[in-house]
């Protein structure tokens, strides 16, 4: 019936959806080496508070599903962790028990069954632990592609940071995963295995997220960029990475996150195939209707630095209303 289609075509036009992306949760006062990855349990819990008054809080799976019914009215918020960072258990869960907001965790295989720390992290141990060995490695270890002498990043052009382990890891995501890899070999070759203490969840203690309420996610068996791969190699990333995750945690898992954001449209019919119900990029703003539900666009939450960071929760609350998105979606 026509009426029955215009209603439908008008409640269809009164959602948006907003994704949140945080990584790392973290005492007040402590840092992480990569600001945009971290974000002080203190500030998570001021701007949860504010989003439970403001917003409908939505587990992922359950907005897609409602948009899949055409059930979803009002402004959305969902709340997505990458990495699978134990911080996000010890801090960022409780915080979320506490404001009985819902999650979804996305983790890669791979990591969570080796604990094998990612790359950058290592980068990090390095640079704290062995300082000036580790400085002297890289400077007699330098190839073309790494050489600075402007005091500019040479393939990027952005300026240095002033920590060594930030710098290499922005010189190393900004070239081949071959030379990224056998620059990385080599250096483990030279200062041996990470000796730090844990950063990452296990199975247990995803399957504790789970029994607690929340979801996890996929992010791939490897944490590579799906597109750094061949299409067959991404394909089995993304459909082994949701087979091992069900065995491991008896749970469905539903959602998938490309890491790094890498994605295209092929990968996302690759999704859709591999039976997740929805995939989640880096690609920033809001989702409305007409979205495609495997290149769901999310906001990175981080710590502010400057005089926003003593607005904090204000300036994530500004973000969300997209009055601010000309300007951010030129920055991110």
């Amino acid at each position: 019936m026509p009426g029955s289609d215009s209603k439908r075509r008008k409640s269809a036009l009164t959602w948006r959806l907003e994704i949140l992306t945080f990584h790392r949760i973290l005492p007040k006062g402590e840092k992480y080496f990569i600001p945009p990855m971290s974000l002080a349990v203190d500030t998570f819990a001021d701007l949860l508070r504010a989003l439970a008054s403001r917003y409908q809080v939505l587990h992922l799976s359950d907005a897609v599903r409602k948009i899949r019914k055409n059930e979803l009215k009002g402004k959305i918020v969902c709340l997505t962790f990458d990495d699978g960072y134990l911080d996000n258990l010890e801090h960022a869960a409780d915080v979320l028990l506490k404001t009985g907001l819902p999650a979804t965790f996305f983790v890669p295989v791979h990591h969570i069954q080796t604990q094998q720390v990612y790359w950058w992290d290592y980068l990090d141990y390095l640079a704290r632990e062995s300082g000036q060995d580790f400085l002297a490695w890289t400077q007699d270890n330098d190839p073309d592609w790494i050489n600075d002498v402007s005091g500019l990043n040479k393939v990027t052009g952005e300026p240095l940071t002033g920590s060594p382990a930030r710098d290499l890891v922005r010189r190393l995501n900004s070239i081949s995963r071959q030379n990224r890899e056998e620059y990385l070999s080599k250096l483990a070759l030279f200062f041996g295995p990470y000796q730090g203490p844990r950063l990452l969840m296990d199975i247990s203690e995803l399957k504790r997220l789970i029994d607690l309420g929340f979801e996890i996610g996929s992010h791939t068996v490897s944490h590579n960029p799906l597109t750094d791969l061949t299409l067959g190699q991404a394909e089995s990333e993304i459909s082994q990475s949701r087979q091992v995750l069900e065995q491991m945690c008896e749970a469905r898992i539903q959602a998938f996150c490309y890491p790094r954001g890498a994605w295209n449209n092929e990968l996302a019919g690759l999704a859709e195939k591999s039976g997740y119900s929805c995939a989640v990029t880096t690609c920033f703003g809001s989702n409305r209707p007409g979205q495609n539900m495997y290149s769901l666009k999310r906001r990175n939450i981080s710590d502010y630095h400057g005089i926003r960071s003593l607005f904090p929760v204000l300036m994530s609350l500004m973000e969300l209303s997209g009055r601010m998105d000309f300007l951010l979606s030129s920055r991110r």
